[in-house]
């Protein structure tokens, strides 16, 4: 992860229809409360790029958005936000979206031009890995 975190900015739109393909497999009733998150991946390089992962331990999804990624940050980085949290925000945003991770804070910001929201975030360290089994087992669907 970059020193003190990483600046994105991404449309609405996109960012919104990558979480909705990832919510069906984040699991609202469970005592685990790192599975009500989504794993935020941000990736620097050639081709920039925002993945969004969630998982309930039987089922795990996955989406990349394009993004643009501000300077401090090379290769990837990782963070969790709660999923429920994270639609609710985007539904108040419009536009082009700054996300801004304070990886001292544990703290995303997500803003618009008219509305700033911070997110308490979890550590990535916490979000289960998939079973090497998964994959030999697994398949991709593109929208």
């Amino acid at each position: 992860m970059a020193r003190n975190g990483w600046q994105i900015v991404v449309n609405k739109e996109s960012l919104s229809g990558a979480l909705s393909r990832v919510l069906g497999a984040v699991d609202r009733r469970t005592t685990m409360d790192i599975l009500r998150h989504v794993l935020v991946e941000v990736q620097a390089g050639n081709n920039p790029g925002l993945v969004l992962t969630a998982t309930d331990l039987e089922v795990r999804a996955s989406t990349r958005c394009k993004v643009s990624v501000g300077g401090g940050l090379n290769g990837s980085a990782f963070t969790c936000v709660p999923a429920g949290l994270l639609k609710e925000v985007l539904s108040g945003l419009r536009g082009e979206i700054s996300l801004d991770f304070d990886a001292r804070k544990n703290i995303l910001t997500l803003a618009d031009a008219d509305r700033v929201f911070d997110v308490a975030c979890m550590s990535s360290e916490d979000f289960p890995s998939p079973p090497a089994a998964w994959q030999s087992a697994c398949c991709t669907f593109k929208p």
